[in-house]
């Protein structure tokens, strides 16, 4: 019999159970990134930026990143549908 079924493999650290909570919110920053939709996020003392859109609660969580503050300071900002063609921000790189 020929060796035509690979075997899938996955390291015992790779599971999510065996993750710290960092890695988990890192997966799940990357993952809100990822998100296909683009909103405008607007607040009165940030401005106006465009990310990527999975919800609204996402929208903000993405906007503080850029604005490199908590979402809570932003809890006022205004969430909005970007205009056509519009490019979200690029991914903040966060340092640990």
């Amino acid at each position: 019999m020929g060796n035509h079924h690979k075997r899938m493999v996955r390291r015992v650290d790779q599971h999510p159970h065996y993750m710290t909570t960092e890695q988990l919110e890192e997966r799940s920053r990357r993952e809100r990134w990822r998100a296909k939709g683009r909103s405008r996020v607007t607040h009165p003392a940030h401005g106006s930026v465009v990310v990527p859109h999975g919800s609204n609660f996402a929208a903000l969580l993405n906007a503080a990143d850029v604005w490199g503050c908590d979402w809570l300071e932003i809890r006022g900002a205004e969430v909005w549908a970007a205009e056509p063609g519009a490019t979200a921000a690029k991914m903040p790189i966060h340092y640990i």
